[in-house]
């Protein structure tokens, strides 16, 4: 069960890492007292890289992605958050998820 969880997490898994590694560069740009706001931009841009990951994949595996990859993204980010209490962030990630999901739709589904 386990390894399903992580195998249908891989874009989510993926999207923690790229904005783990952004955070310190937004990080410069927002003063010691505004760290909150950098904490807000990390969990939606989370769910939107989350997206895009997931869409990526889906192409490099030969899949045309459908409603149900953000639909999975967000499934799994609720079990994420939900073990740790962490309601507050599962909220923000989840407008990143339609956020990510609206733009694809608008501008990606031609090509990626």
């Amino acid at each position: 069960m386990r390894c399903v969880f992580i195998a249908i997490g891989l874009p989510n898994l993926i999207s923690f890492a790229v904005v783990i590694l952004l955070a310190p560069l937004l990080g410069r740009f927002l003063p010691a007292e505004r760290r909150r706001i950098l904490l807000i931009c990390v969990d939606v841009l989370s769910g939107v890289f989350s997206v895009f990951a997931g869409v990526w994949l889906a192409h490099w595996l030969g899949f045309t992605p459908n409603m149900y990859l953000p639909m999975i993204s967000a499934i799994w980010f609720a079990i994420h958050f939900a073990q740790r209490n962490k309601f507050s962030q599962f909220y923000l990630v989840l407008v990143g998820v339609f956020a990510g999901w609206v733009v694809y739709q608008t501008f990606g589904t031609s090509s990626v």
